[in-house]
């Protein structure tokens, strides 16, 4: 970790992920994700930022589910209202 100070804040920032450690991140990244688990839970799991789990899923060429949780093409659930 590299350590600055900005503004009167000391920053920690991580080493920038490169070539085949960032691929090699990425592809873990994306089986977890492809196993159900969200973006946010493995940001936090991996300390990453979530646009910077979202960037790795994305350049691992994972298929992104919507917020409901489907895959593109999946049809919605039908809900029955008073059943």
């Amino acid at each position: 970790m590299t350590t600055a100070v900005r503004h009167g804040f000391k920053l920690e920032y991580r080493p920038r992920l490169q070539g085949a450690e960032r691929r090699r991140v990425a592809k873990r990244l994306r089986r977890q994700y492809e196993k159900g688990r969200s973006v946010r839970n493995l940001a936090e799991e991996a300390g990453y930022s979530y646009g910077t789990t979202h960037a790795l899923l994305q350049e691992a060429g994972t298929v992104m589910r919507d917020r409901q949780g489907r895959l593109p093409g999946e049809a919605p659930a039908i809900v029955r209202m008073g059943a």
